[in-house]
Formats: C-alpha cells, structure tokens, sequence
C-alpha cells in the first residue's frame, strides 16, 4: 500500500492506494504513527484508489479508529469504491468509522 498525505486547517487527508492487508505492516505504522502524534482536529484515509482489502485490513482500520479516539482526534473513510465498499457494507463498518460518500 502506498499513500499520499495533504494537510490543510487542522484536517489531515490520506489518500491510500494499492492493496492494505496483513503484509502491509510499515505503511499501516506511519499512519498509526501520524495518527498518534499529529495535533490535527481531523483525519480522512481516502479510499478512493485502494483496490483490496482483507478483514487483516478492517482489524488495522479499527486499531486506527482506537488510535484517533484515543488521541481525541475525528476520523472517517472517504469515498471506498468496489470490492473496498462491499467489504465494508457487508461488516457493517459504518457502525465503527463515519464513512464519507
């Protein structure tokens, strides 16, 4: 998985791309990382381009969710797309983290 990141009045967004599994260990570190330590208000993970995810990907996602909640910080997903979105839909994640159309 690769990301880009935009940061602009108190709202990081991270735009994800490729695939986020359990192999993508290092790239899920730097977003838990930025998470942690940034003094962002919010932050939006752009799912727009990521093509995969598997339920080792939703279990990252809500490490993430716990991370910003315990940073004080609102995040949600933007925009999932495909296979993402059904995966998504199907666990019901939208209960966990504001999913953004």
């Amino acid at each position: 998985m690769k990301f880009d990141i935009k940061e602009a009045n108190g709202t990081v967004e991270m735009y994800l791309q490729g695939r986020f599994s359990l192999q993508e260990n290092e790239a899920f570190k730097e977003i838990l990382d930025r998470i942690k330590s940034n003094t962002a208000d919010r932050f939006i993970l752009d799912l727009t381009d990521l093509e995969y995810m598997d339920s080792a990907g939703l279990g990252k996602l809500v490490l993430l969710r716990d991370a910003a909640e315990e940073s004080k910080v609102s995040i949600s997903l933007r925009n999932p797309q495909g296979r993402v979105k059904k995966l998504l839909s199907l666990s019901r994640f939208h209960e966990e983290i504001a999913i953004e159309t």
